[in-house]
């Protein structure tokens, strides 16, 4: 692109002089294409050896990274799965238990109202009918 016009003002005239002179076409590697010499075409052996052994070390951290992940996901879950089954035993055994506590409520009931004909005893507290929840 052409260079602005000069600008004048405190800089004295000298606005435009901080911009670059035109330069010309460059190819990929940064050197003008005329000026490129054939061995940059294509970077020396011993370069893209590195580069090769740069980019498979890098491949292989990122595998070891994504299977260590790996196994941490799993073992997670294996946790989560054995947490669940602990909880769902529990649940199991706390129905098992209201199970029984309702039906030892309604036998209570049934003693109750077979022993006291007319009001329960002033001291006595009131009862509390429970419905089952399932």
């Amino acid at each position: 692109p052409p260079p602005p016009p000069p600008r004048s003002g405190p800089t004295g005239g000298l606005a435009g002089a901080h911009t670059l002179p035109e330069r010309p076409a460059t190819s990929s590697w940064g050197l003008p294409s005329e000026e490129q010499p054939q061995s940059q075409l294509e970077p020396d052996p011993e370069r893209r050896l590195k580069s090769s052994m740069r980019s498979l070390r890098n491949a292989r951290n990122r595998i070891a990274r994504f299977e260590k992940d790996q196994e941490d996901t799993v073992g997670m879950f294996e946790q989560y799965r054995q947490r669940i089954e602990q909880l769902e035993g529990e649940v199991s055994r706390l129905r098992d238990e209201k199970e029984e506590l309702r039906v030892e409520n309604e036998q209570l009931r049934a003693q109750l109202s077979r022993s006291s004909v007319g009001k329960p005893p002033s001291d006595a507290k009131p009862i509390v009918k429970t419905e089952p929840e399932d």
